[in-house]
């Protein structure tokens, strides 16, 4: 990377599109004799992590979305604060929402497609968006003012790096690990056609993880079923159940109760 000695240096998601912004992070800060600065999901404590792997400091875009510093419009600020973030779109890395009665570009389109419909006036048809735009609302109800949530960056970056060296969080019989019976605080994430096998997550507890079975749409008999087989074989060991947030309440409510008997 060829860069002007001293000149501040910005690293987002786009640049990797196929890795995590932490990911991409890690290994320019600890590598770049520059100012750095991290663009790309992060939150008020988040921050910290990227920081701690050297980072000079982090920028907020669509997070910050709904402040009342920020210059978009009323209409798109109240469009804006429904979205949960799955609306958003990904052409050759780079993210966007397409607003709603406006042409689809299509899964095919490229890049040089969709820049020409970038912008956030009332003509522009795709909003330059990250999935962070999900923590837009929250942060504006909690902060209120730019720069409360400012200062809420500032001191949880302290707080967390200052806890972070004095205590080992993620490892052997931590305070979360011990909470949740586990020998590590890791607990892995369900995942339909892979944790829904008894074998597999009696594999994660083995090995010192919180596993947990995927009940993504089952109902009925194949649900009780896996749920009393994933029983049997996690006998003496902490194990959770991942349900749908998105999943029909019926669906969700039966579940829960299968659950419940199970464990």
């Amino acid at each position: 990377m060829n860069r002007i000695p001293g000149c501040p240096i910005s690293i987002c998601q786009n640049a990797f599109p196929d890795e995590t912004t932490a990911a991409a992070a890690a290994v320019p800060c600890r590598a770049i004799g520059a100012a750095l600065y991290v663009q790309g999901g992060v939150g008020v404590h988040t921050a910290a992590a990227y920081l701690a792997l050297g980072a000079t400091g982090v920028i907020m875009d669509s997070q910050v979305a709904l402040f009342p510093e920020c210059g978009v419009s009323k209409e798109l600020k109240t469009a804006l604060g429904r979205l949960n973030g799955s609306e958003i779109r990904a052409c050759e890395g780079y993210r966007f929402y397409l607003r709603p009665g406006t042409a689809d570009p299509g899964e095919d389109a490229k890049l040089s497609d969709i820049l020409p419909r970038i912008g956030t006036d009332a003509e522009a048809s795709c909003l330059p968006l990250g999935q962070d735009i999900v923590l837009a609302a929250d942060y504006a109800d909690q902060y209120k003012r730019l720069k409360y949530l400012v200062r809420a960056v500032e001191r949880s970056a302290r707080s967390h790096l200052k806890l972070a060296r004095s205590r080992d969080s993620l490892g052997a019989g931590s305070d979360m690990a011990n909470y949740i019976g586990t020998t590590f605080p890791i607990a892995q994430g369900p995942m339909a056609r892979v944790s829904d096998v008894p074998e597999f997550l009696r594999d994660v507890a083995d090995h010192g993880g919180l596993p947990f079975l995927a009940m993504s749409l089952m109902t009925g008999a194949a649900a009780e079923d896996a749920l009393m087989k994933t029983a049997a074989a996690l006998e003496g060991k902490s194990w959770g159940a991942g349900i749908l947030g998105f999943a029909y309440p019926k669906i969700v409510e039966e579940q829960t109760q299968l659950i419940m008997k199970a464990k």
